[in-house]
């Protein structure tokens, strides 16, 4: 059995749409949340995951992606390429009803709260 995936957010950025579908799927993922007013991104072992230092990024069993694009863009890809999903109008509704869903606002709701813990550490 593989180990659970790590999420690597930022608050407020765009890794939001990744935490925001893994909230969705209801999947077990471990969230390791970089302080980027503190520089976090830029600390040498955040640059052995994702060289570029930005977010979102998973780490899972050894392998790495990076990019929002890439992660929905294949997420998207695999459940209409396995007919897991059709591609059809309904997937584009989707798309732009995700910000709505109870997730899209679980994951806001984390980021204004790690937004907040960390504006208090830099006071």
């Amino acid at each position: 059995m593989s180990a659970k995936p790590t999420l690597f957010h930022a608050p407020n950025t765009r890794s939001t749409g990744a935490l925001t579908l893994l909230y969705e799927l209801g999947a077990d993922f471990d969230l390791h949340v970089l302080n980027f007013k503190a520089s976090e991104q830029r600390a040498p072992a955040y640059l052995a995951v994702n060289p570029m230092g930005k977010v979102p990024a998973v780490m899972h069993d050894g392998e790495r992606f990076t990019a929002a694009d890439v992660l929905w863009g294949t997420a998207l890809t695999w459940t209409t390429a396995f007919k897991l999903v059709p591609l059809s109008p309904v997937i584009q509704s989707y798309v732009e009803r995700w910000n709505a869903r109870p997730s899209a606002a679980r994951a806001k709701a984390t980021d204004a709260e790690l937004a907040s813990a960390f504006a208090a550490t830099q006071g």
